[in-house]
């Protein structure tokens, strides 16, 4: 984010985000502890998410009207762990590298959101259920995900869009004859999950899959998995909404 560019725009006190606590818990919440809205102003806008707060900027600026962002976001985690639990039952098959229980994501950053129509998600995440057996599952279990949630975080309103982020291109080890120093994604085959996001647009209605794949052709960000051109993700994103 080019936050000095970001900033000169000073505070805009119709933008404003509301970052959810990371919580693990057994059991589904009602409710979050120290809750915050934040405005954008020059003091917080290091603390937004990146593709988030440009998403939000870009209708703020072209829709004038108020935008707020509920982030609820845990980095290398797995699809079961955002599932409420009848979905994790419902949908089988199970990840052996859960370090957190399953489920528990969802019962303490998600199922205390329900208070919140909510109008739309922009989800991006997968990065861990890229192994061979769990990729090939995973569009079912986002596309359970998103029709649960549509019942139970604006049931006025359960139609709204669903925008999926695409990965950037990882490129396994054994695919390249160079990698670049201070890279270590290449381990990872995201291309097994990166393939699947287009089918959930099939499994669910005002789905839209944001396409990301094409943004890292030079190389400047190689095998990185946090490319610092997540503006342009957004851009796409909110080009859509």
């Amino acid at each position: 984010m080019d936050q000095q560019k970001e900033r000169a725009k000073g505070e805009r006190d119709g933008l404003r985000q509301f970052w959810v606590p990371q919580n693990a818990a057994e059991e589904p919440l009602t409710e979050i502890s120290e809750p915050a809205w934040k405005i954008c102003n020059d003091e917080n806008i290091s603390t937004y998410s990146a593709v988030g707060y440009y998403f939000a900027s870009k209708l703020y600026e072209e829709l004038g009207v108020p935008v707020g962002i509920l982030t609820s976001a845990v980095g290398g985690t797995v699809l079961e762990q955002w599932l409420d639990s009848k979905l994790v039952v419902k949908e089988g098959v199970k990840n052996p590298y859960i370090h957190i229980g399953r489920n528990s994501l969802y019962n303490g950053m998600i199922a205390p959101l329900m208070p919140f129509a909510i109008k739309g998600i922009v989800w991006y995440q997968g990065e861990s259920d890229c192994a061979p057996g769990l990729a090939e599952v995973f569009p079912d279990k986002l596309a359970a995900l998103m029709t649960y949630m549509r019942t139970t975080h604006n049931p006025v309103s359960p139609d709204f869009p669903v925008y999926l982020i695409e990965f950037p291109p990882i490129f396994r080890q054994s695919a390249v004859s160079v990698i670049p120093a201070g890279q270590t994604w290449a381990f990872m085959d995201l291309g097994l999950v990166r393939g699947t996001l287009g089918s959930v647009t099939h499994r669910i209605p005002a789905c839209h899959v944001v396409s990301s794949a094409d943004l890292w052709t030079d190389r400047t960000y190689w095998n990185s998995l946090h490319p610092n051109c997540k503006f342009e993700q957004a851009r796409r994103a909110a080009g859509i909404a």
